[in-house]
Protein backbone atom coordinates (compact mmCIF):
# COMPACT_ATOMS: atom_id res chain seq x y z
CA UNK A 1 0.00 0.00 0.00
CA UNK A 2 3.26 2.55 0.15
CA UNK A 3 4.00 2.12 -2.93
CA UNK A 4 0.01 3.08 -4.16
CA UNK A 5 -0.17 6.12 -1.59
CA UNK A 6 3.33 7.49 -3.45
CA UNK A 7 2.01 6.85 -7.05
CA UNK A 8 -1.68 7.69 -6.45
CA UNK A 9 -1.63 10.15 -3.11
CA UNK A 10 -3.31 9.21 0.12
CA UNK A 11 -6.68 8.83 -1.26
CA UNK A 12 -5.51 6.01 -4.07
CA UNK A 13 -5.22 5.40 -7.52
CA UNK A 14 -8.02 6.03 -9.93
CA UNK A 15 -8.49 2.29 -11.26
CA UNK A 16 -7.02 -0.87 -10.91
CA UNK A 17 -7.31 -3.60 -13.97
CA UNK A 18 -6.90 -6.96 -13.30
CA UNK A 19 -6.33 -9.10 -16.80
CA UNK A 20 -4.64 -11.83 -14.62
CA UNK A 21 -6.06 -12.73 -11.10
CA UNK A 22 -8.82 -15.21 -10.24
CA UNK A 23 -8.17 -15.30 -6.46
CA UNK A 24 -10.79 -13.84 -4.07
CA UNK A 25 -8.59 -11.77 -2.64
CA UNK A 26 -7.82 -9.67 -5.54
CA UNK A 27 -11.01 -7.76 -4.95
CA UNK A 28 -10.65 -6.67 -1.29
CA UNK A 29 -7.03 -5.60 -2.08
CA UNK A 30 -8.07 -3.47 -5.20
CA UNK A 31 -10.76 -2.02 -3.05
CA UNK A 32 -8.11 -0.75 -0.57
CA UNK A 33 -6.10 0.46 -3.52
CA UNK A 34 -8.62 2.77 -5.33
CA UNK A 35 -9.80 6.23 -4.08
CA UNK A 36 -13.55 6.94 -3.73
CA UNK A 37 -15.36 6.96 -7.17
CA UNK A 38 -12.72 5.09 -8.55
CA UNK A 39 -13.02 1.74 -11.39
CA UNK A 40 -12.39 -1.85 -11.11
CA UNK A 41 -11.89 -3.25 -14.66
CA UNK A 42 -12.00 -7.30 -15.03
CA UNK A 43 -10.68 -8.17 -18.02
CA UNK A 44 -11.74 -11.62 -19.49
CA UNK A 45 -13.97 -14.30 -17.85
CA UNK A 46 -13.58 -17.77 -16.32
CA UNK A 47 -15.97 -20.50 -16.20
CA UNK A 48 -15.75 -20.91 -12.13
CA UNK A 49 -17.17 -19.03 -9.97
CA UNK A 50 -14.71 -16.76 -7.68
CA UNK A 51 -15.99 -16.45 -4.33
CA UNK A 52 -15.19 -13.82 -1.78
CA UNK A 53 -14.71 -13.40 1.68
CA UNK A 54 -16.28 -10.53 2.12
CA UNK A 55 -19.47 -9.00 0.10
CA UNK A 56 -18.14 -7.34 -3.27
CA UNK A 57 -21.21 -4.85 -3.15
CA UNK A 58 -20.30 -3.91 0.59
CA UNK A 59 -16.70 -3.60 -0.39
CA UNK A 60 -17.42 -1.31 -3.44
CA UNK A 61 -20.50 0.81 -1.89
CA UNK A 62 -18.78 2.65 0.55
CA UNK A 63 -16.21 3.77 -1.77
CA UNK A 64 -18.75 4.48 -4.88
CA UNK A 65 -16.15 1.83 -6.52
CA UNK A 66 -17.58 1.11 -10.33
CA UNK A 67 -17.07 -2.52 -11.01
CA UNK A 68 -16.10 -2.75 -15.44
CA UNK A 69 -16.74 -6.39 -16.67
CA UNK A 70 -14.49 -6.77 -20.12
CA UNK A 71 -14.00 -9.64 -22.74
CA UNK A 72 -10.35 -7.84 -23.22
CA UNK A 73 -11.05 -7.62 -27.19
CA UNK A 74 -13.56 -7.29 -30.05
CA UNK A 75 -12.77 -6.56 -33.86
CA UNK A 76 -11.16 -3.41 -33.54
CA UNK A 77 -8.74 -4.39 -30.81
CA UNK A 78 -7.49 -7.46 -33.21
CA UNK A 79 -7.20 -5.44 -36.48
CA UNK A 80 -5.26 -2.83 -33.75
CA UNK A 81 -2.89 -5.83 -33.06
CA UNK A 82 -2.46 -7.01 -36.48
CA UNK A 83 -1.79 -3.96 -37.88
CA UNK A 84 1.08 -3.12 -35.32
CA UNK A 85 2.41 -7.00 -35.75
CA UNK A 86 2.75 -6.62 -39.40
CA UNK A 87 4.54 -2.97 -38.83
CA UNK A 88 6.99 -4.92 -36.78
CA UNK A 89 5.54 -2.49 -33.69
CA UNK A 90 5.36 -5.24 -31.21
CA UNK A 91 7.07 -8.25 -30.42
CA UNK A 92 4.84 -11.56 -29.93
CA UNK A 93 7.99 -13.94 -28.88
CA UNK A 94 7.29 -13.54 -25.32
CA UNK A 95 3.56 -15.03 -25.98
CA UNK A 96 3.82 -17.06 -29.06
CA UNK A 97 5.36 -20.47 -27.57
CA UNK A 98 5.00 -22.73 -30.97
CA UNK A 99 5.21 -22.26 -34.27
CA UNK A 100 3.92 -25.61 -35.92
CA UNK A 101 2.65 -26.47 -39.99
CA UNK A 102 -0.79 -25.76 -40.57
CA UNK A 103 -1.29 -29.73 -41.14
CA UNK A 104 -0.06 -30.20 -37.83
CA UNK A 105 -3.20 -28.44 -36.16
CA UNK A 106 -3.84 -31.45 -34.35
CA UNK A 107 -0.95 -31.71 -32.28
CA UNK A 108 -0.98 -27.41 -31.53
CA UNK A 109 -5.01 -28.07 -29.99
CA UNK A 110 -3.52 -31.29 -27.80
CA UNK A 111 -0.27 -29.08 -26.89
CA UNK A 112 -2.63 -26.24 -25.46
CA UNK A 113 -4.67 -28.79 -24.68
CA UNK A 114 -2.47 -30.86 -22.04
CA UNK A 115 -0.60 -27.04 -21.14
CA UNK A 116 1.86 -27.81 -23.09
CA UNK A 117 2.17 -24.41 -25.04
CA UNK A 118 0.67 -20.86 -24.05
CA UNK A 119 -0.06 -19.93 -27.83
CA UNK A 120 0.76 -21.74 -30.56
CA UNK A 121 0.47 -19.93 -34.17
CA UNK A 122 -0.21 -22.45 -36.98
CA UNK A 123 1.25 -21.36 -39.78
CA UNK A 124 0.17 -21.71 -43.46
CA UNK A 125 2.80 -24.14 -46.17
CA UNK A 126 2.94 -21.92 -49.16
CA UNK A 127 5.87 -23.80 -50.40
CA UNK A 128 3.95 -26.91 -51.30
Amino acid sequence: MEKIKTLGGEEGIAAVINCASRSANILPQAVRMLRPGASFIMVGYTRSAVSYGEDPADLMGHKGITFVGHMGYDHTSWRNVLTLYREGRIDMSPVVTHVIPLSRWREGFEMFTNREAAKVVLAPELDQ
